[in-house]
């Protein structure tokens, strides 16, 4: 459930309780039962009756609650993709010889054998090269299953939109090739790329959540090597589960810091060290104003390890609206004296123009809406801690490698993260997803680079499809949009 909320039943959009049955007030409901309470259907009398009109705007659509928005726009998709996909067979078919007329698709539209068609191919061990200038990484075979009980293959949507900009895509589905492929053969593959990490059904708390083939400490390892590459990348974007084993790359990097910094010699060094190791292990972390857990070391009786990662009392599938994460802060954050320092040095790395930020403040009147498909999330006091780390660590790393050649590798560290926003859920007007974006910078030689991770499925929409069933929309979902700025090369 790292990524997905095992499965989608399609009661609510929003929030949702799992497991739970009812229609009584589902949002599919209202459209199939209640158009006659319909704030989008006009009357008017004629002297024939009544005659429906369909007159609301999308502006207007997107002012209304977003189970009701959403529904509103499914609609209408459902139906102009039918008609061009209909219309695109047809031309097709119509430049062909006769003799070639069969049964043909939109090239955006992945065929039935999935990933391996020409168009987009597949790794299927670790002699085969990469051309493609995007690499999608699945850590598992999908990320979750919707309401149609699909497996969702969300790769598969991320490769349609990248093609859309000129960028081809090809596949590295780790849960697949698993450790027969070590960090450097990765790292080999990924030379100059833009990378995609994908989400997946596990969660990261849990260990034998993964499989035998791709377990956990694996894939821990292996973004962690990712972290300590920036210069051989162009970009890199993680999304839902991989969003959450970034968070635990990046705890466990901290963990490693700590002990270079301790056996350094270096006194200084060792006094940040000891600071970072008690702030760590002193940590708490709440569940719904509850300690879930204490310390970046802990373990509880089921083998889980929470501090990074949690299961949430009720996870969300569906258009979510995304707020600054200053909404967190001036509500619960205010709350939690533990985290003031923690909050006031992520306060002083903010920055103002960031591709997410940009994009929620450019739709601040109508909102901006994205897939949520998860029941699992980053806690944000690893989140706050994790920043507050990297800036200790950065502050002393120079020193640390003067004395010690080993503790090079503390040059490539990120040096900050940032989180960018939350989800609220309106029942209750609470924060739901606390850490629904971040941004992990790294400074050196007068530059910055950055990387993107969100809990969110931006190459996801509503339906929570992927491409083998339904052909994305162009152009008109904000995830989409969203995402075609985070994959184009910087001008």
């Amino acid at each position: 459930m790292g990524c997905g909320a095992s499965t989608f039943d399609g009661v609510r959009y929003g929030t949702y309780a799992p497991g739970d049955e009812s229609l009584e007030h589902s949002p599919w409901k209202t459209v199939s039962e209640g158009f006659e309470h319909s704030p989008w259907k006009t009357v008017s009398e004629t002297s024939k009756g009544s005659e429906v009109s369909w007159c609301l705007t999308l502006k207007e659509a997107n002012r209304l609650p977003a189970p009701t928005s959403f529904l509103l726009r499914l609609e209408q998709r459902i139906l102009v993709d039918r008609i061009m996909d209909e219309v695109e067979d047809w031309r097709l078919k119509s430049q062909m010889p006769s003799s070639h007329r069969q049964e043909c698709r939109s090239p955006e539209r992945f065929p039935s054998q999935d990933w391996g068609a020409d168009n987009f191919p597949l790794v299927s061990n670790k002699e085969d090269e990469v051309h493609a200038p995007v690499v999608i990484i699945e850590p598992w075979g999908h990320v979750g299953y919707n309401q149609f009980q699909e497996s969702v293959r969300a790769s598969t949507n991320a490769a349609v939109i990248s093609r859309r900009i000129g960028l081809d895509a090809q596949c590295i589905p780790l849960w697949q090739l698993g450790s027969t492929f070590s960090a450097d053969d990765f790292a080999d593959k990924i030379v100059d790329k833009t990378v995609v990490f994908e989400g997946g059904h596990p969660s990261v708390y849990d260990p034998s959540s993964f499989s035998e083939e791709c377990p956990r400490s694996f894939l821990v390892d292996l973004y962690k090597h990712v972290f300590l590459m920036p210069a051989h990348l162009e970009k890199c974007i993680f999304i839902c589960l991989s969003h959450q084993l970034a968070m635990a790359a990046l705890v466990e990097l901290i963990k490693d810091a700590i002990t270079e910094l301790m056996i350094s010699g270096d006194h200084e060094a060792i006094r940040v060290a000891a600071e970072l190791h008690s702030v760590g292990q002193n940590m708490k972390v709440l569940s719904y104003g509850h300690v879930l857990c204490i310390g970046f070391d802990h373990v509880d009786e089921r083998g889980w390890e929470q501090f990074a990662t949690k299961k949430m009392e009720f996870g969300e599938g569906g258009l979510m609206r995304l707020y600054d994460f200053s909404r967190w802060v001036n509500s619960d954050g205010k709350k939690r004296e533990d985290l003031r320092e923690l909050i006031e040095a992520h306060d002083k790395i903010r920055v103002e123009r960031d591709e997410i930020k940009d994009s929620i403040r450019n739709k601040a009147e109508d909102g901006f809406y994205v897939a949520m498909f998860h029941g699992d999330e980053v806690n944000v006091e690893a989140a706050l801690f994790t920043n507050w780390a990297l800036n200790r660590i950065s502050s002393i790393r120079s020193r640390v490698i003067q004395c010690k050649s080993s503790a090079k590798w503390l040059e490539v560290l990120p040096s900050a993260l940032e989180v960018l926003c939350c989800t609220v859920d309106h029942s209750t007007d609470e924060v739901s997803t606390e850490v629904a974006a971040m941004r992990i910078d790294y400074y050196g030689d007068g530059c910055t680079k950055s990387y993107h991770s969100c809990q969110f499925h931006p190459e996801l929409d509503g339906f929570l499809r992927d491409a083998r069933n339904l052909k994305p929309s162009v152009g008109k979902e904000d995830g989409e949009l969203l995402l075609c700025k985070l994959l184009s090369p910087k001008q």
